[in-house]
């Protein structure tokens, strides 16, 4: 009642797109709110409330016309009333660590509204069942629930908060043996355009096709900020006691070429098994970080072993890496609860891998193996930015697959890429004081790279994760590498048309509606 109360009024002073009481958000929209709103006046406050992950490298994507800091669904509600009465685009964010600026808006383009949700910080348990508010951070999830036994996959930057990475899936080490994070979900708190809050359940399977089973299905995966603001969602978590084998084992060693390229190969070996597709018990990744001047350059392997239906560790994956380190580093595998994995091991607590700006990229692969020599093709390329001065490196390849691929057909949400079985993602940070020509030697380099690596069997096909969008983000131009096929694509649209169809949640890579463009 209290939104539609807002749109009365609005509509009593004749707010329309062009009038004062629209052009003005903090004086109309202000005093409706609990919490406040910012705008580009209001200098060094401005400043710091657009700040997040893509300040250093897409800083003309965050300059929203208001941010406002929503305390309460209320707040919600009331922002997305005005925005829609006065044609803003509506942006939300909850921890802003989308790399090209996404969760931001440019102002310059078309007026917008980013919405904040920092303050819904809701974390609250019963049994297995967790309710975690939009602005929750992965490490205040993973933490809290190792406090109580418990445990939930998810990603591994934990400055991360739930709001956006549920909806881009939530991958992570525990993928191959519980599904994504998305996967875990079994509601959320949704504000549409109308300016209300809907609570969508997940659905029984008679009603995969209703409203909201496909707005359930939608947002999950389907493309995060395109359907509305979520404010809390309803997770499924499990018990540590339940999985009593379960395993951590990682191998440390500083960078060599020869030592990652037999790394890759122990990776190739493993995963390229018969049995490794149905081997929901493990997963694999491996980092590279380049840190010299400063540090020590590194490769580090870490594993796990779940433990699925009582099975005691198998060490046959962490021999393998142990025989391709050689000695040249220090490896060691640890009974651990799964929680205190995700809590203490597998989660980066850093907000950014290098204060510095980036050009990222990532892709994933479909590919039952990575190939013999593909471990000598990457470390060739990976070995080739060592020596260049300026230049920072985190680069990770991991495994996927397992119980995300076992329910490509069965799914009840849209998370695309389920038949992907590796991920490879290469950032590579720039200091122009400490080289003036850095910027131009990382994107030279990330061409080069990537030129070679997707020559490669494993990675010729453009797939590509919507957590990690680089590049062009116009989706009219590039959603088939990012949701496979034209079918799922068109579906997309037709929810979108269902719950917004003026297009209220809009950026460059949400999904359209149907009437995009129309008059």
């Amino acid at each position: 009642m209290a939104a539609l109360l807002l749109t009365a009024v609005l509509g009593a002073m004749e707010a329309t797109e062009s009038s004062y009481y629209c052009g003005n958000v903090q004086a109309t929209l202000g005093p409706w709110l609990t919490g406040r709103v910012v705008v580009p006046s209001d200098n060094g406050t401005y400043e710091e409330a657009v700040h997040q992950y893509a300040y250093s490298s897409m800083p003309s994507a965050l300059h929203p016309s208001a941010v406002v800091y929503a305390e309460g669904v209320r707040d919600v509600e009331r922002a997305v009333q005005f925005a829609a009465m006065c044609r803003y685009r509506v942006v939300p964010r909850s921890g802003g660590h989308q790399y090209m600026g996404l969760s931001s808006c440019d102002s310059s383009v078309h007026r917008c509204m980013q919405i904040d949700m920092s303050h819904f910080i809701t974390l609250a348990i019963n049994g297995t069942t967790i309710r975690a508010g939009a602005g929750v951070s992965l490490m205040e999830l993973y933490t809290t629930l190792s406090q109580n036994g418990l445990f939930i996959g998810g990603g591994e930057c934990g400055t991360v908060h739930v709001g956006g990475h549920v909806q881009t899936g939530g991958y992570g080490i525990l993928g191959r043996s519980f599904g994504a994070l998305a996967d875990n979900v079994v509601g959320f708190d949704i504000v549409l355009s109308d300016g209300r809050m809907h609570h969508v359940a997940k659905p029984a399977a008679t009603q995969v096709n209703s409203r909201e089973g496909k707005l359930f299905w939608a947002v999950l995966g389907g493309g995060a900020g395109s359907w509305g603001v979520v404010t809390e969602y309803v997770l499924q978590a499990r018990r540590d006691a339940d999985y009593p084998h379960s395993t951590y084992y990682t191998c440390s060693v500083p960078w060599g070429r020869e030592v990652f390229a037999d790394m890759v190969g122990a990776m190739h070996t493993v995963s390229a098994d018969p049995t490794w597709d149905t081997n929901y018990n493990e997963a694999l990744w491996l980092t590279i970080v380049k840190r010299a001047p400063f540090d020590t350059n590194l490769v580090h392997f870490e594993g796990i072993w779940v433990g699925l239906d009582n099975t005691p560790f198998n060490n046959a994956s962490y021999s393998a890496f142990v025989d391709a380190v050689g000695g040249r580093g220090v490896c060691v595998s640890v009974a651990l609860p799964v929680s205190v994995m995700m809590a203490q091991y597998f989660t980066f607590t850093k907000t950014r891998e290098f204060p510095l700006p980036y050009l990222k990229r990532n892709q994933a692969s479909a590919a039952k193996e990575l190939g013999d020599g593909f471990g000598e093709v990457l470390s060739e390329q990976l070995d080739a930015v060592m020596a260049v001065p300026g230049l920072f490196m985190m680069t990770q390849l991991v495994t996927s697959g397992g119980v995300i691929l076992d329910m490509e057909d069965s799914s009840d949400i849209a998370l695309p890429l389920r038949s992907a079985r590796y991920n490879l993602d290469v950032g590579v940070f720039y200091s122009e004081q400490m080289n003036p020509v850095a910027k131009q030697a990382a994107a030279d380099y990330q061409e080069a790279a990537w030129g070679l690596i997707k020559a490669e069997p494993a990675f010729q096909e453009d797939l590509r994760y919507v957590w990690a969008t680089f590049g062009n983000v116009n989706i009219e131009e590039v959603w088939p590498y990012y949701y496979e096929t034209e079918r799922r694509y068109w579906k997309l649209r037709e929810v979108k048309t269902m719950v917004d169809p003026r297009d209220v949640f809009r950026s460059s890579f949400t999904i359209p509606s149907l009437t995009r463009g129309l008059p």
